[in-house]
Formats: C-alpha cells, sequence, structure tokens
C-alpha cells in the first residue's frame, strides 16, 4: 500500500474545515492502493479551527494538526511538506486550499494521472473545464486573472 498525503493550509477555515475534511474522507474509498494522511497546518486561527481539526481526529485517525505561526499560504504548504516527508514518507504529496476553491470529488482524476505515469498533476481554473468560483468577489477575480497573465509572462 502506497502512502499519499493531503496537506490543508488553514487559518480562520472553522466555517469550511469539517465538510471539506468530510467531503475529502468521503472521497479517499474510491481511491485504491493508498494509504492517505490529511495533514492540516493551522496558522494559530482564533476562529477555532485547530479545535473542530481535533474533533475530526477523534472519528478519523488518518488526520494530523499542526500549528504555526502565519505566515502566509506558501510558508504553510512548505512547513506541511517538510513534515510530511519527514514523517510519513509518502510517494505523493497533494495540497489543497481550506476554502472549497478546490474540489475533493476529483482527487481520484488526480491519483489516476499520478498513476498513469505523471510525475506532476496540477489542476486550474484558466484551462479547459476550469472555472473562477462564483462567489468570488470581483476584486479577487480581478487579482487572480491579473496575477495568472503575470505569472505566464
Amino acid at each position: 500500500m502506497k502512502t499519499a498525503v493531503l496537506i490543508l493550509p488553514t487559518y480562520n477555515e472553522s466555517g469550511n474545515i469539517v465538510t471539506l475534511i468530510e467531503a475529502i474522507e468521503g472521497v479517499f474509498p474510491n481511491i485504491t492502493g493508498y494509504q492517505f494522511h490529511i495533514l492540516v497546518v493551522d496558522d494559530y486561527s482564533p476562529d477555532g479551527t485547530a479545535e473542530l481539526v481535533e474533533r475530526l481526529n477523534k472519528k478519523h485517525k488518518n488526520i494530523t494538526i499542526l500549528s504555526k505561526k502565519k505566515e502566509g499560504l506558501g510558508a504553510a504548504y512548505i512547513f506541511g511538506m517538510r513534515y510530511a516527508l519527514k514523517h510519513f514518507n509518502p510517494e505523493m504529496l497533494i495540497q489543497m486550499d481550506a476554502d472549497w476553491s478546490h474540489n475533493p470529488h476529483l482527487l481520484p482524476k488526480f491519483v489516476q494521472k499520478i498513476e498513469q505515469g505523471a510525475d506532476l498533476v496540477v489542476g486550474s481554473r484558466y484551462i479547459a473545464g476550469g472555472s473562477i468560483p462564483g462567489n468570488w468577489g470581483i476584486h479577487r477575480k480581478i487579482y487572480s486573472i491579473v496575477g495568472n497573465t503575470f505569472v505566464r509572462l
């Protein structure tokens, strides 16, 4: 059995984290050949996100929560990846945002691509089939479009 670690950075995600983790846990049985761990990297959310994850850990023993000072999303991903590589020795790392901007129901397709030989699988709202979430405010949509254009250039 291969090991995969899904990294979820959080900051004030108490409104999303329970339903997101339950959705992710619901997808795992559809992916064979892997033992999945969820690694939540919380930046000391003042809204109780960590406490909700700790409660979920009583139901789902494959959840680990780490708390660290707030340094931004990128730093949280790096922190989580380093921890995962050291403690789980995974064959696969998966990263998702905790605000539902990444659809957990697509995880089987991503894993399938890896199993077919891909070294890296990236989901993007800027490719065929992708879209900017409808609940995003106009300013966030503009930042996303401008930022993506800048990176491409």
